[in-house]
């Protein structure tokens, strides 16, 4: 008659192999999440630039954009909050995880007064708005 192995020792061996399997399964999961959960997260930097024509339009707008996130970022809309309402236009850029680069929307803004400071906000596709205060500065005759 053969003996077959004791439980207690059955035990040991399955406990150590049945974590072994759920950490390569739990591995295998989050390499795949990974790639799907990544974010965006831009920076609207202080070296961005509003330029308004001494008639109240607006004559340029640079933005100067870093993402900072772990997935590249799809702009959508750029607004400027003049007064009680805001300008805004559409934009199409995307930006590259790790990149900077300026943006450049072409809208026209009226009611704007140089040397006044305005919330520029920054939307993207994937639904989050980026905001920075810029003051605008005196250039230029009108809309270009």
């Amino acid at each position: 008659v053969r003996k077959a192995i004791s439980p207690v020792i059955a035990t040991v061996i399955l406990i150590p192999v049945t974590l072994a399997i759920g950490i390569a399964i739990a591995a295998w999961l989050m390499g795949i999440w990974g790639g799907l959960g990544g974010t965006e997260a831009l920076k609207v930097l202080p070296t961005s630039e509003l330029i308004v024509a001494q008639d109240g339009s607006l004559v340029s707008l640079t933005l100067t954009i870093r993402n900072e996130g772990s997935k590249d970022a799809k702009l959508t809309a750029v607004q400027i909050e003049v007064g009680g309402g805001a300008c805004k236009g559409s934009v199409d850029d995307v930006i590259r995880v790790g990149e900077q680069v300026d943006v450049k929307p072409a809208f026209t803004c009226t009611g704007l007064v140089p040397g006044a400071t305005y919330m520029v906000k920054v939307f993207t596709e994937a639904g989050n708005v980026y905001q920075i205060s810029l003051v605008g500065r005196a250039g230029g005759g009108g809309v270009s």
